[in-house]
């Protein structure tokens, strides 16, 4: 299995012969962190929609004026895609439970939960916006947008098994109580974050519920300013070697393609020290 960043909450995931895409989103704005454009995304065509605001169902609409491709997501954004003029036959609604086949892939649906923005972060937003007149009509223009794009309460966590792997693929940092959450040991969680001033307590708390044996970041970029601003991930992943030694976190740049072997094979490396060491 191949993992792909292309920022914001995008991964391409080749699963052999079967590859899957994650909320492509095309920049906004020229002073994205990374700009992506429709060419990014020329090759998708199962598209998985973690939840249906902007920044992760914005530019289905228009990918797909471009190709024929084939989207998976929940009851909101399949409305919203309708409204946008999508097919109907070119979407499978899903929800929390529910199980699919694409290709070599299998997915399960998990319930997620949408995090809510703290104040510090909202006031940071604020003093980005004020800062320049091209922030100020970024902000107008994305407010404008946001509200054609509600979420709805539907952000779910995507369980994808394919070649022998297991991973978790979640669209916003949230991991509600009182519903069926995935097993335990994933090989990978991809982690979106993002949404707080600190996102970090927060994930190590998803970590913690989940125990992967690998976590790789998402959304971790400053992908819609101004509502978005560059944050700290050596916070986490400091924070990840203190508490959790045994599971890597692995910052993606941009574009390049990572095997999840490889990725994994951190983990394989640190039981071999671990063994070497209890036989010494």
């Amino acid at each position: 299995m191949k993992l792909t960043w292309l920022g914001c909450a995008s991964y391409k995931i080749d699963c052999g012969g079967t590859t899957l895409w994650t909320d492509p989103f095309i920049s906004m704005t020229s002073n994205a962190q990374y700009l992506t454009t429709e060419d990014t995304f020329e090759d998708a065509r199962e598209i998985l929609i973690s939840h249906g605001h902007f920044d992760h169902l914005m530019s289905v609409p228009e990918l797909n004026a471009a190709r024929k491709i084939h989207v998976h997501c929940t009851e909101t954004p399949r409305e919203t895609l309708l409204q946008c003029g999508m097919p109907e036959e070119r979407i499978n609604c899903c929800a929390p439970g529910d199980s699919f086949e694409v290709g070599f892939a299998s997915v399960k649906v998990y319930q997620g939960e949408h995090n809510t923005p703290d104040l510090k972060m909202a006031l940071g937003a604020v003093l980005r916006t004020v800062s320049s007149p091209r922030n100020i009509v970024n902000f107008l223009k994305m407010g404008a947008v946001h509200k054609k794009f509600p979420e709805a309460g539907e952000t779910i966590i995507f369980e994808i098994k394919a070649n022998g792997y297991r991973v978790l693929s979640m669209g916003s940092l949230g991991l509600p109580d009182g519903v069926q959450q995935p097993e335990r040991g994933a090989d990978l969680l991809v982690l979106p974050y993002n949404g707080l001033s600190d996102p970090s307590i927060s994930s190590l708390n998803i970590v913690d519920k989940l125990r992967p044996k690998a976590v790789l970041l998402s959304h971790h970029d400053d992908s819609i300013p101004p509502l978005t601003g560059k944050l700290d991930v050596s916070i986490f992943v400091d924070a990840m070697r203190e508490e959790f030694p045994k599971i890597p976190v692995v910052v993606p740049q941009f574009g390049v393609e990572m095997l999840l072997s490889e990725i994994l094979g951190d983990i394989e490396e640190i039981k071999e020290k671990e063994k070497i060491t209890r036989i010494a």
